[in-house]
């Protein structure tokens, strides 16, 4: 399930992208390096079918792409515009079920799927303040319906120190939770940013060995983003 789903599918050529040129200086770089390869390379294997057609794949359509057979994939997204551009991408996936429906009512509706094991993602947009406490209640949902689950959080890491105080009170909402088997990542691509200075990545349960890659992934990223921008080192914890 990615609860958060968003249009599926972003043009790098659009008059947003490359006025904030981050395609340039992310992605674009990173698949050019051989360094990120060795960690990477099943991420990269799967954008750069979009990278060669000047686009980017959401996650949804990464998860659509690594279906097996029995598998299924739950899409949730409220905005119209995007809910029907998600529709399009995901109309050549039979197992991909697309609802327009808010994250916080969707996930408690749908959840718990058939299936005893599963990932859900969230990555809500931050846009208000008190979505960061929202989260907490949304993880804790999740864990009720669906307790084999792996979960997966993003977070932005801001400049803004509202944002940072509210992330930081997410975390410790979480910590007091009851939530078990937890890991955190954290990774500041540009320290000096005034906006967007890096990204957080909550898992809980993940799978098996996980660990050791999410220490490879971090390498692999610094390698590429660390010396030109002073990335600071890539940190996981339990």
């Amino acid at each position: 399930m990615d609860a958060f789903a968003g249009a599926g599918e972003y043009a790098l050529e659009s008059e947003e992208a490359l006025k904030t040129g981050e395609a340039a200086s992310g992605i674009r770089e990173l698949a050019a390096r051989d360094e990120a390869d060795a960690a990477l390379a099943p991420y990269l294997d799967a954008v750069r079918p979009w990278l060669a057609r000047s686009a980017y794949p959401g996650s949804p359509m990464i998860m659509a792409n690594a279906l097996r057979e029995g598998d299924e994939l739950q899409l949730l997204e409220l905005h119209p515009r995007d809910v029907e551009h998600l529709r399009r991408c995901a109309r050549q996936h039979p197992a991909v079920h697309v609802h327009q429906r808010d994250a916080r009512e969707g996930v408690k509706g749908l959840l718990p799927m058939q299936h005893r094991r599963g990932l859900v993602l969230l990555d809500p947009p931050y846009e208000r303040l008190d979505e960061y406490q929202e989260v907490v209640a949304l993880l804790e949902a999740v864990e009720a319906r669906w307790p084999q689950a792996v979960l997966g959080l993003w977070y932005p890491l801001l400049a803004d120190p509202a944002r940072d105080r509210a992330r930081q009170a997410m975390l410790d909402g979480i910590a007091a939770s009851g939530l078990r088997r937890v890991y955190r990542q954290e990774l500041v691509f540009d320290p000096d940013a005034h906006g967007l200075r890096g990204s957080g990545m909550l898992w809980l349960r993940p799978p098996w060995q996980a660990e050791q890659a999410f220490a490879a992934i971090g390498a692999g990223l610094l390698a590429v983003f660390g010396g030109q921008r002073g990335a600071e080192g890539w940190l996981v914890e339990e």
